[in-house]
C-alpha cells in the first residue's frame, strides 16, 4: 500500500501507520490508542477504509454498473 504524498512529515507518517495497521488487522480502537487520540472520530481521519476486507461482504449495486 505505497502512496505518493506531496507533503512530508508527521501527518504522512501517522496516516501511513494507521492505514497499514488497519490493513494488518488492527482495530480502530487500537490505532487510536497508538496515535493517542482522545476521540474515536479523530482516528477516522487517518485510517482509510480497508476495501480488501470489505470486498467479501459487499453486495452488488442495485441495477448493475452503469
Amino acid at each position: 500500500m505505497d502512496t505518493v504524498f506531496r507533503s512530508k512529515g508527521a501527518h504522512q507518517f501517522r496516516h501511513t501507520l494507521a492505514t497499514r495497521m488497519l490493513a494488518n488487522g488492527a482495530s480502530l480502537l487500537d490505532i487510536g490508542s497508538v496515535l493517542r487520540h482522545e476521540q474515536p472520530e479523530t482516528t477516522f481521519l487517518y485510517a482509510k477504509v480497508d476495501f480488501r476486507a470489505l470486498r467479501p461482504i459487499a453486495r452488488p449495486w442495485p441495477g448493475g454498473v452503469k
